[in-house]
């Protein structure tokens, strides 16, 4: 293109374009085919009428598609472009038109676009905060029976917590607990007796449950006895006190 640079400065960019065109052995149809570029465009733009191009981003498009395509300089096709009043100046400034078929970008999945460390710094601090919030959230008890009257001594209370579980008491003596759940036995007294499960969390936050349960065996077993006793040894009665032999009289 070097030795033709003075014969294409006195051209139009119409008969630059068709020359190097048929130079390279392309047709309208076969460069339109390999450039992707409309013939009616290409035809327009060899024969000069420019009123039927579009804007000069595509223009410009066109011309890097005759460079590459037909071994030309492009800075000299944007010369003669300029100079046959097509293009204007400062295109080498110009950006290509964007493909309206791509498939458009997320503003919001380029802002999240992070690096990996800093993903699993943001990872690492939401299951930190998970974590504490377990640990402080308050312990929930709950039994698994409900007494409410008992014949038996001593009965079994089972029963599980809900959250992290740092220590726990029944009626003031230490719970075992096994994977947040505890099972103890527990003496009645008598009548009316007062159960109370304390348990505190990971930063020491008590919980406290009450249940009463009525413990009746003993007075049943009073009862019974008092019944057995009386019908193994009764009392004299009147009648047979009237049958009892009278002592006859001394002479």
């Amino acid at each position: 293109m070097a030795r033709d640079e003075t014969d294409i400065q006195h051209h139009t960019i119409g008969d630059v374009l068709r020359s190097v065109r048929e130079r390279a052995g392309f047709s309208i149809e076969k460069f339109s085919q390999t450039s992707g570029v409309r013939d009616a465009y290409l035809i327009a733009f060899e024969r000069n009428s420019f009123g039927e191009l579009p804007s000069q981003p595509y223009i410009l498009g066109i011309l890097k598609k005759y460079s590459v395509l037909c071994d030309v300089s492009y800075e000299e096709l944007f010369t003669v472009c300029v100079a046959s009043g097509c293009c204007k100046t400062s295109g080498k400034l110009d950006t290509l038109p964007k493909n309206r078929f791509a498939q458009p970008k997320h503003f919001l999945w380029e802002k999240f676009d992070m690096h990996p460390a800093l993903w699993l710094a943001i990872a690492v601090a939401a299951y930190v905060l998970f974590q504490i919030g377990y640990l402080a959230m308050p312990v929930r008890i709950i039994l698994s029976q409900q007494y409410d009257v008992s014949h038996d001594n001593p009965v079994v209370l089972e029963g599980m917590f809900r959250g992290y579980v740092r220590a726990a008491w029944l009626n003031g003596e230490y719970i075992s607990i096994k994977q947040n759940t505890f099972r103890q036995s527990v003496y009645l007294n008598p009548g009316v007796n007062t159960i109370e499960i304390r348990a505190v969390n990971f930063f020491r936050s008590e919980t406290t449950q009450k249940k009463i349960i009525v413990y009746e065996k003993q007075r049943e077993q009073t009862v019974q006895s008092e019944l057995i006793e009386q019908i193994a040894s009764p009392e004299p009665t009147m009648l047979n006190a009237s049958f009892a032999p009278t002592p006859s009289p001394e002479i």
